[in-house]
């Protein structure tokens, strides 16, 4: 009859528990580990077997210490384990991908990049091709892949945000007007009146080096120097 009852008993807490929460049941696995432990112990030492209990505690005395050691390692390994489950890298990237470009961004470096899908540069990497050529990909981007001109759109202000601030500036002000003076252009060029031709395009070609905008330099001073330049040209030909 006592069997039956402590049967009975166990069976009803199976059911209760069964019924909690996932918290809930975790706290109360515990707290019965913790009482079968009490109750095997205080059975021991009733019944002249405490030896037992004490030699067994001894025994599994440096497993607990390893087991300790290793708890520091859990939160990591779980974090790790979450991922996996997940399917997520373990560096957090993400990842867009449109008609003509397949663009990821490291969440943790927030370094970003890209891969050319379709094209001239198929298969290459933004990182690789530069401002310039990334800059041709928009522009001769068709006007129906939208997705794709806002991911090289992005890329190109979180990669290259003056030099693409610069490609903007040029673009929105009017072309030059053929008005530049010849005095106006000697100081562009750093020339004084009467240079010769050669002096012209080597003047042109130190500064250019030293502005283009591929190189950290401006777009709109480029475009000054290459117009001073086809000014002074024209008086020697």
């Amino acid at each position: 009859m006592q069997y039956l009852l402590l049967v009975l008993i166990v069976v009803a807490a199976l059911i209760w528990v069964g019924s909690r929460s996932p918290q809930h049941k975790r706290r109360i696995a515990l707290l019965l580990a913790v009482a079968l432990l009490a109750c095997g112990g205080v059975y021991l030492l009733v019944t002249g077997k405490g030896a037992v209990l004490f030699a067994l505690f001894a025994a599994l005395l440096p497993f607990g210490r390893r087991l300790l050691a290793l708890m520091r390692w859990f939160p990591l390994l779980s974090r790790l384990w979450r991922r996996r489950r997940a399917g997520k890298p373990a560096d957090s990237v993400s990842e867009v991908v449109s008609d003509g470009v397949r663009m990821t961004l490291n969440q943790v470096t927030g370094e970003m990049d890209g891969e050319v899908l379709q094209g001239r540069y198929q298969g290459s990497k933004l990182s690789e091709l530069g401002f310039e050529k990334v800059v041709k990909l928009f522009d001769y981007c068709p006007e129906h892949q939208q997705d794709t001109r806002q991911l090289l759109k992005a890329y190109l202000e979180r990669m290259y945000p003056r030099q693409w601030e610069d490609h903007l500036k040029a673009q929105s002000s009017p072309p030059p007007s053929g008005d530049l003076s010849r005095r106006d252009a000697y100081r562009i060029l750093g020339l004084t009146e009467g240079a010769t031709r050669s002096e012209i395009l080597e003047a042109h070609r130190r500064l250019i080096s030293r502005l283009h905008p591929d190189k950290g330099g401006s777009a709109f001073l480029a475009a000054q120097l290459n117009e001073a330049k086809e000014r002074l040209l024209e008086e020697t030909r």
